[in-house]
């Protein structure tokens, strides 16, 4: 039951684990919405992002959590983290995590994701090759620890 979907409190509760990808959060709230049953509530999430900027490259993912609904912690012991991968935000500006109703508060740990791909065109750029090659080297470096932390 790691993520589940409750329409009625417009809750999208997360148990079991201790980090969590915005993507499969928001592939929950699709597989739960097109259940007939369930239908009748409004989807809880949508995504925006990943288009393209150039050959190859792409903007990042964004989950935004709709209609006041909330993330919402399950069962989890006193003092826990709960990392969130990826960027996820509300179309209010509102919070996006309500206390349990089962369990102790956690705190939430979202980390804004970015691929940070950033695209040189050297035809003409007056570069040699090995220069072209260190600045891609750095580019990717900062690309793999170019994540940005931030507590709710």
């Amino acid at each position: 039951m790691a993520i589940l979907i409750d329409g009625q409190n417009k809750t999208i509760i997360l148990s079991e684990l201790f980090t969590f990808d915005a993507r499969a959060i928001y592939r929950a709230c699709v597989d739960w919405s097109v259940l007939s049953n369930n239908m009748k509530y409004i989807l809880p999430m949508i995504s925006g992002g990943h288009f393209g900027i150039a050959s190859s490259v792409y903007s990042d993912d964004i989950y935004v959590l709709q209609h006041n609904y909330k993330l919402q912690p399950y069962g989890y012991p006193e003092n826990t983290q709960i990392d969130i991968i990826g960027t996820i935000t509300t179309s209010d500006n509102s919070s996006r995590a309500v206390y349990p109703t089962v369990g102790y508060p956690v705190q939430f740990v979202f980390t804004v994701s970015t691929n940070g791909t950033l695209a040189i065109v050297s035809t003409g750029s007056g570069l040699s090759p090995e220069q072209n090659n260190q600045i891609m080297n750095i580019i990717a470096t900062k690309r793999d620890t170019n994540n940005i932390r931030a507590l709710l």
